[in-house]
């Protein structure tokens, strides 16, 4: 299936039924509306199936443009600033220490809620896009078709021999992608040959048979976007947005343990004095907000 909205793929789709002179004369809209019109019946109930469920808003964005995700980096920042503003206005310690802490805590318990609730939406959208995607495909298939089809291939298997067979399953990633019933009947006429098993149950794997929602262009960027934030959720740190190239940033914070280390070489002992407080940028609403 292609992407619709890639015209280089649009582009690649329309060489099956036009000439690259054709094609290049038109715009990208009209390559789209074209693409759509040469489309197969089951092609076009896939791409209908995808529409309703566009990744449109932040639950199925990266994590990086989440409001959590930027409320957690710009509290991180502002505490970064508390401890530094207090050592430079040589603040008391032990209550730069504690009030570091505290609020580190809170920053990264928001932050893990945000995570789990971002994770939890996006296996929903899965589950719904799995029944949306299997009733479409039911909706588009005549049963008497699909009758009079595993007929046929029943038969094309049935009066292979051995040496055919052997030859079929060794070339079977050249030919027509083939369907759940398909690969379940091949699997079961080669079951007491374990060789050709294996092959046939990893191509049954390799192209999810049965499961061709998984090859859509929606699902990969879900299952990626869990794979990232599963690794957050699981970590003590806070990462800071990946940098060009990098799908999972290596820039970590030890975001409670901030106050030990910046405050490892400080020993001042003045208490905080009130103008100095108001001094420190984010200091007291930092910590009021935190334990929520």
């Amino acid at each position: 299936m292609i992407n619709i909205n890639d015209d280089k793929e649009v582009s690649k789709y329309l060489k099956n039924s036009m000439s690259e002179k054709e094609i290049s004369k038109m715009t990208a809209k009209e390559r789209k509306e074209k693409a759509q019109e040469l489309m197969t019946p089951e092609e076009r109930k896939v791409l209908s199936v995808q529409n309703k469920f566009k990744l449109n808003n932040y639950t199925f964005d990266s994590v990086y443009n989440a409001p959590y995700y930027k409320e957690a980096a710009n509290k991180v920042e502002r505490l970064h600033k508390y401890i530094e503003d207090g050592m430079r206005y040589k603040g008391d310690r032990p209550v730069l220490l504690d009030t570091a802490q505290k609020t580190a805590r809170g920053i990264m318990r928001k932050y893990k809620k945000g995570i789990g609730k971002h994770i939890a939406a996006l296996e929903e959208w899965q589950q719904n896009y799995i029944t949306a995607f299997n009733n479409e495909r039911a909706n588009y298939h005549n049963p008497q078709e699909i009758l009079l089809q595993r007929q046929d291939y029943e038969n094309m298997i049935n009066s292979m021999n051995d040496r055919d067979l052997k030859n079929y399953v060794k070339n079977i990633n050249r030919g027509t992608v083939l369907n759940d019933f398909e690969v379940n009947y091949l699997l079961n006429r080669v079951k007491d040959n374990d060789g050709m098993h294996k092959v046939v149950s990893l191509y049954k794997e390799v192209n999810n048979i049965g499961k061709e929602y998984k090859n859509t262009k929606e699902w990969k960027e879900v299952q990626s976007s869990l794979g990232i934030l599963r690794v957050y959720k699981n970590s003590p740190l806070f990462y800071k947005a990946p940098e060009d190239g990098e799908s999972i940033s290596r820039k970590a914070i030890n975001v409670t343990d901030m106050g030990n280390r910046m405050l490892a070489r400080y020993s001042a002992g003045n208490n905080l004095q009130a103008e100095t407080r108001r001094k420190i940028e984010g200091g007291e609403d930092l910590f009021a907000s935190e334990d929520e």
